[in-house]
């Protein structure tokens, strides 16, 4: 009888709910057992409790509805011995539940994934972000971690709310779909909202926040402040498509290295201020670039290396 059997059998015991077969089961195991190993047991229980017979310490079991076996008690006290605990309370807090595995999943630049996590919940990993969670959900809260972006589409539990830990800032949900935007060189972490609501808070601060808002929080003043959004817009990466809104290029070529896995630089300063409006649909880069230097009438790029892209000239904005 492996260890777990026995436990399920131990809880059915205390519970009242063991059947006339399964304690027949528990008074089969053998009694040797309880004999080899009553002495080691012992030991590890406090002095005060070695001293007494194990059916009037704190191992005492609530009284089964059918009758007491002594050879289930054997069983309880020879699996505190494989444990280690030191009272059989604390043991059936500790070890009910098996140890649950975390899993680490990352995308490099250049790639991006689709996850599905055990309670349903669907996410959208962006490029050069990394999301850690647990094989599945015990307790009260779902929690994950989060650096970089994802878009997340949360199965509802009202009795276990949705939390996700992202450098410095937690965002709470029961069951909505909404991205983080959370990139460790960033200035502010954003969190926006296409349906549902969603509460996002750090040390310092709290905001509620609904469809079509998004709560921004900055790194350096610690505050989040709400505002309104085109959740079109910010919602478009998972598939597939680049959005531009009057963005500078220094966070257009951010977005880009992400997205494609390479590196920017500018000839001069000015094309860094230099800003862009444009929509991109799983487009390759060179079609991307192209359509930048037209839109773009001064810039020009050039490949220093397979990563490397230098722009150069002079912005028409």
């Amino acid at each position: 009888m492996t260890e777990k059997q026995i436990k399920e059998l131990m809880k059915k015991y205390l519970e009242g709910r063991l059947t006339k077969s399964e304690e027949m089961i528990l008074e089969r195991f053998d009694s040797t057992l309880f004999t080899e190993n009553i002495a080691e047991a012992t030991k590890k229980l406090p002095e005060n409790v070695a001293k007494q017979n194990p059916l009037e310490s704190s191992l005492t079991l609530p009284k089964p509805k059918s009758r007491q076996s002594w050879y289930s008690i054997a069983a309880a006290v020879i699996i505190l011995i494989g444990i280690g605990a030191v009272s059989f309370n604390n043991w059936w807090q500790n070890t009910d539940e098996p140890a649950i595995a975390q899993v680490v999943k990352s995308t490099a630049f250049g790639k991006k994934m689709t996850l599905q996590l055990s309670d349903g919940t669907k996410i959208y990993l962006n490029s050069g972000s990394r999301i850690e969670f647990p094989e599945r959900f015990v307790g009260n809260t779902r929690e994950v971690l989060l650096d970089g972006e994802a878009f997340f589409e949360v199965e509802k539990d009202s009795t276990k709310p949705f939390v996700i830990k992202s450098n410095g800032v937690q965002t709470t949900v029961l069951g909505t779909s909404f991205n983080v935007n959370s990139f460790g060189e960033n200035s502010e972490i954003k969190v926006s909202v296409r349906s549902g609501k969603v509460k996002v808070n750090s040390i310092e601060d709290g905001v509620i926040i609904g469809a079509h808002q998004q709560a921004v929080f900055d790194k350096k003043t610690k505050n989040i402040h709400k505002e309104t959004i085109n959740s079109n817009d910010l919602f478009a990466w998972k598939d597939g498509v680049l959005q531009f809104s009057d963005q500078p290029m220094s966070e257009v070529v951010k977005i880009l290295e992400r997205w494609y896995g390479v590196n920017f630089r500018f000839e001069n300063q000015t094309i860094a201020n230099c800003h862009l409006s444009a929509t991109y649909k799983n487009e390759p880069l060179t079609a991307v670039l192209e359509s930048i230097i037209y839109t773009k009438k001064g810039l020009k790029y050039q490949y220093v290396n397979d990563r490397e892209i230098l722009i150069t000239g002079i912005c028409t904005d």
